[in-house]
């Protein structure tokens, strides 16, 4: 995860992807979520490992409501 220096020097967002997959390796869903919220003037920021996570899952849940509908 790069710092915030780098973040702010070299444009670089904290990022996950994740891929879900059956046992025999047939994906299911594949997902990237990148942290963009900003640290506060003070100096603080905001919990980049549930940021991203939250994100991911957001996107997750969406893509079973587009399922559903779909089906």
């Amino acid at each position: 995860m790069p710092s915030g220096v780098q973040r702010g020097l070299f444009g670089r967002s904290p990022e996950v992807r994740a891929v879900l997959t059956t046992p025999d390796g047939t994906v299911l869903w594949e997902g990237e979520n990148k942290y963009r919220k900003s640290t506060t003037i003070w100096g603080g920021t905001t919990d980049i490992e549930c940021g991203l996570a939250n994100g991911l899952v957001d996107k997750l849940v969406r893509a079973i409501d587009d399922a559903s509908r779909a089906h």
